[in-house]
């Protein structure tokens, strides 16, 4: 199980619908690992960027690509 905090930032191109955005996640994860009668928990630090590109069809529809690292 873990937890991460996001930081979200949409930038919209003047004169166009379309726009560009970046997220980071920071946080904590967990494992628990158990064979036999041996156990181990371990924590460990989390993170997560994206970026991409959003491109609206109409009011309700939008085309999005983007990469998560």
């Amino acid at each position: 199980m873990g937890f991460l905090a996001k930081l979200h930032y949409n930038y919209k191109i003047k004169g166009t619908d379309i726009a560009l955005y970046i997220t980071a996640r920071i946080g904590i994860t967990g494992i628990k690992q158990s064979y036999k009668k041996f156990t181990d928990n371990d924590i460990f630090f989390a993170y997560q960027i994206s970026s991409g590109i959003n491109l609206p069809l109409s009011l309700k529809t939008s085309i999005f690509a983007g990469y998560r690292l």
